[in-house]
C-alpha cells in the first residue's frame, strides 16, 4: 500500500507525517464533522513513527493548524485539489454551484503564516507573554463545556506565563496571526441574480462530511465484492479506497 509525507508547521518535534492511503474502516471512522472524528481519521492513516525519545505522537497531540494542512492533503490525495460545492443564494434563495482550487487555499493559508520565534513550541510576544499553539488534546479537554467557558479553559491550557484575563485578546490575535486555521469566507456570484456574497470554508468539515455522504456508496462497494469475490468484511474494508473501487466498478462494467 502507497503512503504519503505532508510536512508540518507548528508540532514541535514533527517535522512530517506519513499518512497511508485512505481505506474502508478509516472512512467508517468519521461519525461527524468533529473534531473527534478528524482525530480518529488521522489516527487511522498516520504511520506511527518514533521520535527521538521513542515516543509514538498521535494525532490528537498535532496543532490545530498542522490538523487542517494534514486534512487538506487527505482531501488532496483522495479527490484532487479541484473543490466543488453547492450553496444556496442568500439573495434569491436559489442554489448554485461553487468550485475552487485547493491548493490555492492551502498556499495561501501558509503564506498567511505570522514568522513569530519560538523555542520547542513556545511562542513569546513582545510584553513577555508566551503560549503554546493549542493541539487536539485541548479541544477534547474542553469538548462540551459553554462557548466563553471552553475558550477561557483553552487560554489557560496555552498559557505558559501571563494572565488570561488581562491578556486573553491579544493572545488570540496572535495565535491567529502565527498559525490560522483553515477556515475562510470565500466571495461567491450567484449565476441566477449575480449577486455577490460571503461562503465560509472549513477544510476539517467539508471533508467530514463528504465521507459522511459516501458511506452509503461504501457499503454497496462491500457488498459487492462480498457477493462477487467471496472477500470477508474485514478484508474489504483493510483494500486502499483508490483499489476497491477499481473493484467495484469492473463489477459494475460487467454487470
Amino acid at each position: 500500500m502507497a503512503d504519503y509525507s505532508i510536512a508540518l508547521q507548528f508540532t514541535p518535534g514533527i517535522k512530517r507525517v506519513s499518512l497511508r492511503d485512505l481505506y474502508g474502516h478509516a472512512e467508517l471512522s468519521v461519525q461527524d464533522a468533529g473534531s473527534g472524528s478528524a482525530l480518529a481519521l488521522l489516527d487511522s492513516l498516520v504511520i506511527g513513527r518514533p521520535l527521538p525519545d521513542g515516543h509514538i505522537p498521535n494525532a490528537a497531540e498535532f496543532a490545530i493548524a498542522d490538523r487542517d494542512i494534514l486534512l487538506a492533503g487527505i482531501y488532496a490525495k483522495t479527490y484532487g485539489y479541484r473543490l466543488d460545492s453547492t450553496v444556496d443564494c442568500v439573495h434569491c434563495d436559489l442554489p448554485f454551484d461553487l468550485s475552487f482550487n485547493l491548493e490555492d487555499l492551502v498556499t495561501h493559508t501558509i503564506n498567511s503564516y505570522s514568522e513569530v520565534e519560538s523555542t520547542d513550541g513556545v511562542f513569546e510576544l513582545a510584553d513577555g507573554i508566551r503560549f503554546r499553539l493549542p493541539t487536539g488534546e485541548d479541544e477534547l479537554a474542553i469538548a462540551g463545556l459553554p462557548l466563553q467557558k471552553a475558550s477561557s479553559k483553552l487560554l489557560e491550557r496555552c498559557l505558559v506565563e501571563g494572565e488570561p484575563a488581562v491578556h486573553d485578546e491579544s493572545i488570540q490575535v496572535a495565535m491567529e496571526a502565527i498559525a490560522p486555521i483553515m477556515q475562510t469566507d470565500l466571495l461567491a456570484r450567484c449565476p441566477e441574480c449575480d449577486e455577490e456574497q460571503p461562503v465560509h470554508f472549513d477544510m476539517q468539515s467539508f471533508l467530514l462530511n463528504r465521507l459522511r455522504q459516501e458511506q452509503h456508496l461504501l457499503m454497496h462497494e462491500i457488498h459487492q465484492l462480498a457477493k462477487t469475490y467471496h472477500w470477508g468484511y474485514k478484508e474489504i474494508l483493510d483494500l486502499p479506497r483508490s483499489s476497491r473501487k477499481k473493484y467495484a466498478s469492473m463489477i459494475d462494467a460487467e454487470a
